[in-house]
């Protein structure tokens, strides 16, 4: 609906979609719903159980599966749960939001010309990123310096407070650069300073 009313509207630069995947628990869903979905995608990702339990290696402690409605998801197990069945759980929530972004980007893609945009947030691990940008046209990142400095770098308390005033700089590197090769062309968001579209985008580098 807003992409009909708004997608030729000159004043539309661009168009953001979705905020932060994966910020705050949002990948990794343990409902009913997820659980039959992930049923459905081992049965299309292996073709039949057979298939599923040499790769899983489900022999070993008969964990050998008939069907895949009998497949559940890796927790509230006894104890810790097949390393085999917990990637492919992995997987399958990454390809989830996957699927959701670019639902949103074929939706906007008939009804404007402005280019695509999501805004990533550091240091987030549950999905592919690279994936994911294949469907947008520019990758840009939160950045929040002293914010990752505190919550999200695995360091001692002297180098984080050596780096108060600014947050540390291999971290924005790093985000820089993967972001950078997400897609051909990146832009760069300080949430703490400015919005995104305020500092400018990077210009393309050959691979």
């Amino acid at each position: 609906m807003l992409g009909e009313r708004y997608g030729r509207d000159p004043r539309i630069h661009a168009w953001q979609i979705d905020n932060e995947y994966g910020c705050h628990d949002t990948v990794i869903s343990y409902s009913d719903h997820a659980k039959t979905a992930f049923q459905g995608w081992c049965a299309q990702r292996y073709g039949d159980i057979e298939t599923l339990n040499t790769a899983w290696g489900n022999v070993f402690w008969s964990m050998e599966y008939t069907d895949f409605d009998q497949i559940a998801l890796p927790h509230l197990t006894v104890t810790q749960p097949n390393p085999a069945h917990e990637l492919a759980f992995r997987r399958f929530s990454s390809d989830q939001v996957t699927a959701y972004n670019r639902a949103q980007a074929q939706a906007l893609r008939h009804a404007t010309d402005a280019p695509l945009i999501h805004n990533y947030m550091g240091r987030i691990l549950e999905f592919d990123h690279f994936d994911v940008g294949a469907d947008l046209d520019i990758a840009s990142w939160d950045s929040y310096p002293i914010g990752f400095l505190s919550d999200r770098l695995d360091a001692s308390e002297a180098h984080k407070a050596k780096y108060l005033q600014q947050g540390d700089p291999d971290m924005q590197a790093f985000h820089h650069d993967l972001y950078r090769r997400c897609r051909q062309r990146a832009l760069v968001g300080d949430g703490t300073t400015a919005r995104s579209g305020e500092l400018g985008a990077l210009q393309p580098r050959a691979a």
